[in-house]
């Protein structure tokens, strides 16, 4: 009897070892799930940041191609205010050109109705000066 005693407490020992191991893998388990879950979240998380990241550095080479377009613009556009001052500026003096010729036009015509007038006056004729084409107006 004392042996089937003894041998009844065992078991009881053991069915509550055995429960107790059981309790522990359980949670074990359980935490091993959790530290699995983590472990793909973070793995998620890990492709997303290389995602970004990828996006990222083609969002920068983007930035410096339309860095580079905007830099030859800005020459081109510099190249452009050049051509245009120097074109503002042959305008400019042609247009000096043109007030000066017709200064000088309006002078010599007026220059030709004065000697016409003063020839009438002094009784010369028409204003032609005989013998003198090659001679210059106002020459005499």
């Amino acid at each position: 009897a004392e042996w089937e005693e003894a041998v009844g407490k065992l078991q009881a020992a053991l069915d509550s070892a055995k429960g107790v191991r059981e309790d522990r893998l359980a949670r074990f388990n359980e935490k091993a799930k959790a530290a699995k879950d983590l472990l793909a979240k973070f793995a998620l998380f890990a492709d997303e940041h290389k995602k970004a990241r990828e996006k990222a550095e083609l969002l920068q080479e983007k930035l410096q191609k339309k860095r580079k377009e905007l830099e030859a613009m800005e020459e081109k556009l510099g190249d452009l205010q050049g051509e245009h001052e120097e074109l503002h500026k042959q305008a400019t003096e042609v247009h000096a050109e043109k007030i000066t010729t017709s200064r000088t036009k309006d002078q010599v015509k007026k220059k030709i109705e004065e000697n016409t007038k003063k020839n009438r006056e002094d009784g010369e004729g028409d204003g032609h000066v005989e013998g003198g084409g090659d001679q210059q107006v106002g020459e005499r």
